[in-house]
């Protein structure tokens, strides 16, 4: 008989330790990940954040939930983001997702958002009849090195068959790509841009901050970045461990840091912040604040890529989109990406139609992916 167990924070970290878990052979979540839970700002002593079917003893499929804050004006509507799901493979489509599901919203009193998603997942989300489009986003993918190793196995069998092949390609190609980013590395400076890479949010980061966040939804500010920054749910680590292998969601990186930028003018007055992730050859831009001095974010964002040897960057912050489309840029080519984020209709109701909805690129558990 297929059995539904709900975990508050505190349960949830109890689990992590616990014997049970060290003997699931497939586990719902990483230790680090439970720990980056429980220290959310936004959680309550009582928010379930993690659902596991059982039939009899056996773990059989989990989801858990980011909890956050929406704000409608100067009401904030508590939510949880549905973030990360499994069935055991050979479980699939005897209705434990949908079971699941249903435990969920009934919780969460219908208060629930979902974007950053597998097709498999959208899939059940269009099944329930719950949800509605809340926000579509127009991003970029710029390719700054060759990489079809990466990119095309995934999208078919015969591309993953042939994937040393393609690693081959990678690197001829990125012989004289490289030489090309050492030459654009010299010639692009940074010199005149006041600016310095800081280990967390001071006060002065957040005031910057709440000047400009008032539109946004989620507005996260000191508390929720300082919580990003120190506790990731991906994790440095050269090979993968036996927790890799059981956790059916990335845990680890062979790289992953958060660089945290803070940029002046001449009478050393802030004039922006960002957040930027580099995962292995990944660049994204989870958070940016700014005055008007978007050139500087970009040249700094060129500039770190270069350094690193980055070979992709994603980004949906409109700004910097539109700037990336209308410039020449040290990108070997380009890609239009759209966003979607849905919430239920029950939340939508709670929405004007004509408000403004901001995102920024890290909200929901984008910062952490």
């Amino acid at each position: 008989m297929l059995t539904i167990k709900k975990y508050t924070i505190s349960e949830l970290i109890e689990f992590v330790s616990s014997e049970e878990y060290d003997k699931l052979e497939n586990i719902p979540i990483s230790k680090h990940r439970a720990l980056s839970y429980s220290k959310n700002p936004r959680i309550n002593s009582n928010d379930n954040v993690m659902y596991l079917a059982y039939d009899n003893d056996e773990l059989v499929g989990y989801r858990t939930i980011l909890p956050d804050y929406f704000y409608q004006d100067n009401t904030k509507n508590k939510i949880g983001w549905l973030s990360g799901s499994w069935v055991k493979p050979d479980r699939r489509r005897t209705g434990i997702s949908t079971k699941l599901f249903k435990t969920v919203y009934k919780e969460w009193i219908g208060n629930l958002a979902y974007t950053n998603y597998a097709p498999v997942a959208k899939a059940l989300f269009d099944k329930t009849s719950k949800f509605i489009k809340f926000k579509s986003i127009e991003g970029i993918r710029a390719y700054n090195r060759f990489c079809f190793a990466d990119l095309l196995p995934p999208k078919s069998k015969f591309f993953f068959k042939i994937k040393s092949v393609l690693r081959f390609f990678d690197f001829i190609l990125n012989l004289f790509c490289d030489i090309r980013i050492i030459i654009l590395n010299n010639f692009l400076s940074i010199k005149n841009i006041n600016f310095e890479y800081v280990t967390f949010i001071d006060d002065e980061i957040n005031e910057f901050i709440k000047n400009k966040s008032e539109k946004e939804i989620c507005r996260r500010s000191q508390n929720e970045l300082n919580w990003i920054i120190k506790y990731p749910w991906i994790i440095e680590h050269a090979k993968k461990d036996d927790d890799n292998k059981r956790y059916h969601f990335s845990s680890t990186s062979k790289l992953f840091n958060n660089y945290n930028i803070k940029i002046y003018d001449n009478n050393k007055k802030l004039t922006a912040y960002l957040m930027l992730t580099v995962r292995d050859n990944r660049m994204s831009v989870p958070y940016c604040y700014y005055d008007n001095n978007i050139n500087d974010i970009i040249k700094i964002i060129y500039k770190l890529m270069l350094k690193k040897h980055l070979s992709i960057l994603t980004v949906y912050n409109n700004d910097i989109v539109e700037y990336l489309r209308n410039h020449s840029t040290p990108f070997l080519f380009k890609k239009k990406l759209f966003r979607n984020y849905f919430i239920t209709k029950g939340l939508n109701s709670k929405f004007p139609e004509n408000q403004l909805i901001n995102f920024q690129d890290g909200d929901g558990d984008c910062a952490f992916t």
